[in-house]
């Protein structure tokens, strides 16, 4: 069976905060605020950086001693190529603080020499002034997606029903986990990407169409994305798994690091598939308690069992297909996009802004959906195990 093809391409949140609130060539905001993002796999992280993903986070850390001023520096060549001593204007940084930048930047491929001294950005910085207009640009496509996932989500539901035993969750505990993650995140996904490559030729030579696009995404009040962090636990024939919704649409911007945790991985095998935990021990319960995953004696994260999502498994790969479809009758929206855009003028083609897009997108989507009632309303504030998912087994046959 064809599963889960959004894991090769999957959205990793870097805990690297890195961003800021507002743009403007000569009023760069003294405490930004940003969050840096990786989209695909380290095969091509590494063709598209030269690097892994681990290698090239541990050379952020030397540039990431003083965040704050890092992102002054990235802040102010969002929408344009820069100098030296232009980047010292806008951003107020020291002579000696923007060499060191342009210096380590450069030499894992963050920004580059786009001529007379200038440096750019090799990937698009989404300012709150970008996620707007990607909004405008984007809300047809958002809307028709989500008017046909509301059709869908009938029948899936009802086959869920059909499908689940009875210990386990609601379709309302689960609803953000198949529509957002299974189908949003993953067959649409797929399928966007697929198209876009049957009928465009928008992608850029070599690494760029290979390689895998790393993103910068402001936090302002116009941000709409969706992301899951996944972790998989295999003892023999008995797997585990943790899904962990996040972005915009969810009210979640950081993600616990516990679930890459031995210590972490060691206790799931300690829950049944009915939520049962009694075999933990009273550190681990309060543990739990304390990422919000046990609220007082009751486990509050949905548990799945893999065969009953596999079991209706078709259902879920045709409404990501036709959603794909879907959306592709408004393609030429993020084309146009890209070509108002200030990243037009200094990106190696569009495949990067693209991938932004189809990102904004899911959050719009998603935010759309809960509207219209198709996924359950979130909390505010959202509590710790909201957008947390155990499946119990192997998803991925």
């Amino acid at each position: 069976m064809k599963m889960l093809k959004n894991v090769v391409i999957v959205v990793l949140l870097v805990l690297c905060s890195i961003i800021l609130t507002s743009f403007g060539f000569n009023d760069v905001p003294q405490n930004p605020k940003l969050s840096m993002w990786i989209v695909g796999n380290n095969e091509g992280i590494k063709a598209r950086f030269g690097s892994n993903f681990y290698d090239i986070w541990n050379s952020l850390r030397e540039v990431r001693n003083d965040r704050v001023l890092l992102n002054r520096f990235m802040y102010s060549i969002a929408e344009q190529p820069l100098t030296e001593n232009q980047i010292i204007e806008s951003s107020g940084l020291s002579q000696s603080r923007v060499s060191f930048y342009v210096s380590k930047l450069d030499s894992i491929n963050l920004i580059k020499n786009v001529g007379h001294g200038r440096w750019a950005l090799t990937i698009p910085i989404s300012t709150d002034n970008q996620n707007a207009k990607i909004r405008r640009d984007l809300k047809p496509m958002a809307e028709n997606v989500a008017q046909y996932m509301k059709k869908e989500s009938v029948r899936l539901k009802t086959l869920y029903e059909q499908a689940k035993t009875p210990s386990e969750s609601s379709w309302e505990d689960v609803s953000h986990l198949i529509i957002d993650n299974l189908i949003v995140d993953g067959e649409l996904l797929w399928g966007l990407v697929d198209l876009e490559k049957q009928n465009n030729d928008h992608h850029a030579n070599g690494i760029h169409e290979s390689g895998t696009p790393m993103f910068i995404f402001e936090r302002g009040p116009n941000l709409s994305i969706l992301g899951t962090n996944m972790e998989y636990f295999s003892e023999g024939n008995d797997q585990r798994n943790i899904y962990i919704l996040h972005g915009k649409a969810i009210n979640r911007f950081g993600v616990t690091n516990y679930m890459w945790q031995e210590k972490c991985k060691s206790e799931l095998y300690k829950i049944t598939p009915d939520g049962d935990f009694s075999s933990f021990t009273d550190e681990e319960i309060e543990t739990w308690r304390k990422e919000g995953w046990i609220v007082g004696d009751k486990l509050m994260v949905p548990v799945v069992k893999a065969e009953t999502i596999k079991s209706f498994w078709p259902a879920i790969e045709k409404a990501g297909k036709e959603a794909a479809k879907v959306a592709f009758e408004n393609f030429g929206d993020i084309v146009q996009s890209f070509n108002g855009s200030p990243h037009a003028k200094f990106l190696v083609g569009s495949d990067d802004y693209i991938q932004l897009c189809f990102h904004m997108l899911f959050g719009m989507v998603v935010e759309n959906m809960k509207e219209y009632g198709v996924v359950a309303p979130v909390p505010d504030p959202t509590p710790g195990y909201f957008g947390v998912y155990f499946i119990f087994g192997n998803l991925r046959k």
